[in-house]
């Protein structure tokens, strides 16, 4: 579900158990009956005659048995433009990259690379999700139907439990992949929302519900489709806990309530090697430009170097706090470089973190620095020790040496966790602006 290996956000493991199957049975009757009414549906509607405004829900499916719902709404701007806005508990998404042919709608997801492609039928929206944009890997199917507020219309049962709280997660429990990760939910009646934080990030904004003795949470953000279910047990523990974040992206899981859980500590995961050279890079920019690190503009600088790439939702929380950090930072010294861990192809790269800097508001310097890989990446960052994911930021004193280094993210999803890790860099970088 979410341990993280030096070039991924999360990894990866599969779980099929029989009784599972049985135990979810009402999540696939529900998306097969939706699917079905949507495939019944023959009267077609061009979308720049009519695209209704107001609540949708639509549903990503990995297969039979893993779909992920969520929220949109459909409104229109001044001009008469269609908007879509993706809502995930406390977050909004607006989509402004919107195209159409005809009965068919095709958006692209800010900052991500990711497109949703439908057909427009009466009441409903069929079609596919490609993860990583059109041209680019396969795709899953999408539907959607107009007019519906819940997020899991056929779970409407009176909850059995308040999940509130702080939970201990096991993921994979008794195998080599066994990681322990932290839960924090809200109940309010049956409607549920909350996090996952790991060591090495968090999974940002889910929502969902209580049902009798069924608890689900779903998740989209334009890179990752993700969901959570699993059984309350009588004892109050969450058992039969499944993930999914595509058709082969999956783990088990269960937990119980622990008020004083903690992740390990930043310095048990990564660390400053002793005696390392000074960090040192010489990299194009996004124009085609090479930067280096022993340039005019990084002298007796504090400067923080980011491990970044488009493809993982923690570096853009991460991104957009630094945007604001230097922004505040700047005129007293600070320096933020971004090395983007993309693909062997500069264009394409590029284009890449050129989109990702326009929808995060980006103003510090970007970096290209080669395709996406564990061997490409310690190359740069030869002075940092241990496990690290994306992002990992370092931060160098005005004579370049290395300082401190965090591995992960806690982003705007985890609440108090967020401020937290606000305090932290910013003490972090006063601290380093204030010596001599």
């Amino acid at each position: 579900m979410a341990g993280v290996e030096a070039d991924i956000c999360w990894k990866k493991a599969i779980f099929r158990p029989k009784k599972f199957v049985v135990m979810f049975k009402s999540l696939v009757l529900g998306f097969l009956i939706f699917i079905s009414i949507l495939a019944c549906w023959s009267c077609k509607k061009k979308l720049s005659d009519r695209l209704t405004e107001g609540p949708w829900l639509g549903t990503i499916a990995f297969d039979s048995l893993d779909q992920v719902p969520f929220n949109f709404e459909v409104s229109r701007d001044s001009a008469g433009a269609y908007l879509i806005t993706v809502i995930n508990a406390g977050e909004r998404i607006r989509v402004t990259e919107t195209t159409f042919d005809g009965d068919t709608i095709e958006w692209r997801m800010p900052v991500f690379q990711s497109v949703i492609r439908a057909g427009y039928k009466s009441k409903g929206l069929m079609g596919w999700y490609y993860p990583k944009g059109t041209g680019n890997g396969g795709a899953f199917p999408f539907a959607a139907v107009e007019n519906q507020t819940l997020r899991f219309p056929h779970l409407t049962q009176n909850a059995e439990a308040d999940l509130t709280g702080r939970w201990k997660i096991t993921e994979n429990p008794g195998t080599p992949e066994e990681a322990i990760l932290i839960g924090e939910f809200k109940q309010e009646n049956n409607r549920l929302t909350g996090t996952i934080l790991s060591p090495f990030g968090d999974y940002r904004f889910l929502e969902g519900v209580v049902s009798g003795s069924l608890m689900t949470l779903s998740g989209f953000d334009g890179c990752h489709a993700v969901v959570l279910t699993s059984r309350i047990d009588k004892d109050g523990t969450l058992t039969e806990g499944r993930f999914a974040g595509s058709s082969s992206w999956k783990s088990h899981w269960v937990a119980e309530r622990n008020d004083t859980i903690q992740l390990p500590s930043q310095q048990s995961l990564v660390r400053i090697k002793p005696d390392s050279p000074k960090p040192f890079f010489s990299l194009k920019n996004i124009d085609g430009k090479m930067i280096s690190l022993s340039d005019e503009k990084f002298a007796n600088k504090v400067v923080v170097m980011q491990v970044s790439g488009t493809w993982c939702p923690n570096c853009m929380d991460e991104a957009r706090l630094f945007s604001i950090l230097y922004g505040e930072y700047k005129d007293r010294g600070l320096e933020v470089v971004s090395l983007f861990f993309e693909t062997a192809n500069f264009d394409e790269s590029a284009a890449r973190i050129k989109r990702f800097a326009d929808h995060t508001n980006l103003n510090y310097t970007l970096l290209w620095a080669g395709k996406r890989g564990r061997q490409e990446r310690d190359s740069l960052i030869f002075m940092v020790d241990g496990k690290m994911a994306f992002p990992t930021t370092i931060y160098l004193d005005r004579k370049g040496n290395a300082r401190f280094v965090e591995t992960g993210f806690s982003g705007p999803g985890t609440g108090k966790h967020y401020d937290e890790t606000i305090a932290d860099v910013k003490q972090k970088i006063e601290l380093l602006l204030n010596e001599k």
